[in-house]
């Protein structure tokens, strides 16, 4: 499947895989979360619903992404291992070139999507229904 890459953020720092450049005009989500799992249904359903999927496991694996293809938005775990959901999110709302990419932060802890509601351009708690994700991944998408 071409539209899929699954990013790991080795020890060393580099990425497992190398990036792979679209060729559509398919929105592409970011998916950052350390559950494998999570990451899988992700790409499947966003696939299924037209989206080009790339995949992080981390948020230093995030970073490296979006500086080598940036994504048209991005679908945050609040709860990260190493850098928190969190932080990556301040970071990228931050920094001029990442401020303006949609994030939908994701959790299962209220505390955190009530800070993370503050900067994500929506916020879906976990577990999430289906139908809300895609409603609020349409309504952020620019």
């Amino acid at each position: 499947m071409d539209c899929v890459v699954d990013v790991e953020l080795e020890r060393d720092g580099g990425l497992s895989q190398p990036v792979r450049k679209f060729g559509s005009e398919r929105p592409i989500v970011l998916v950052v979360d350390d559950d494998p799992w999570i990451r899988l249904l992700m790409r499947d359903l966003l696939t299924d619903e037209g989206y080009a999927v790339l995949e992080a496991s981390n948020g230093f694996a995030a970073l490296r992404l979006v500086e080598r293809q940036a994504p048209t938005i991005v679908l945050l775990d609040l709860v990260l291992p190493e850098q928190s959901g969190l932080a990556l999110l301040t970071q990228l709302k931050s920094t001029d070139a990442t401020a303006h990419l949609p994030v939908v932060a994701v959790s299962a802890h209220t505390d955190l999507l009530a800070r993370a509601a503050e900067l994500a351009d929506a916020v879906v708690a976990k577990p999430f229904d289906v139908a809300e994700l895609l409603a609020e991944i349409g309504t952020a998408l620019p």
